[in-house]
């Protein structure tokens, strides 16, 4: 079924035999005026009396102190634990020192040197060839280089 309203009146329509229900329109304030007049009250807000509110807030700070009680007492539960576990511990820690002597690993710290410097001289003759160039020309065996097997192809 599927109702349709306009202003106070409403019908039902039935969507298999696709027509209105006999009896209608019928009045809505009619069929309704008898609904309790309360405040829906989804979210805290609206409705409700000054007694309900205060019910609730102390509703609410009873709950708070009940898990602050509950924080205190895990809390307490953890520290005796702890002190257990500590307590058992000391008398079965063994203490184990490892040494370890450092050798020079001079193929690493050479490689970490040389390939930088490489790249960063490649760069400043790379920009030299271009200021060169740009100073004093291109030279005019290569601007007219072509390859050998162009003419070929």
């Amino acid at each position: 079924y599927t109702y349709f309203y306009k202003a106070n009146k409403y019908w039902k329509f039935n969507n298999q035999l696709l027509r209105v229900e006999p009896g209608y329109p019928k009045s809505a304030l009619k069929d309704w005026m008898g609904c309790p007049n309360e405040d829906f009250n989804p979210g805290g807000g609206g409705g409700g009396s000054d007694r309900d509110r205060e019910r609730e807030r102390e509703r609410e700070r009873e709950r708070e102190r009940e898990r602050e009680r509950e924080r205190e007492r895990e809390c307490d539960r953890t520290r005796e634990e702890d002190k257990t576990e500590d307590e058992g511990k000391k008398e079965e820690t063994e203490v184990i020192i490892i040494e370890v002597e450092d050798a020079p690993s001079s193929s690493g710290g050479a490689a970490a040197i040389v390939v930088p410097l490489m790249l960063l001289f490649c760069v400043i003759l790379t920009l030299g060839a271009l200021l060169f160039f740009r100073r004093y020309g291109t030279p005019k065996r290569l601007l007219y280089c072509q390859r050998s097997l162009l003419e070929k192809v």
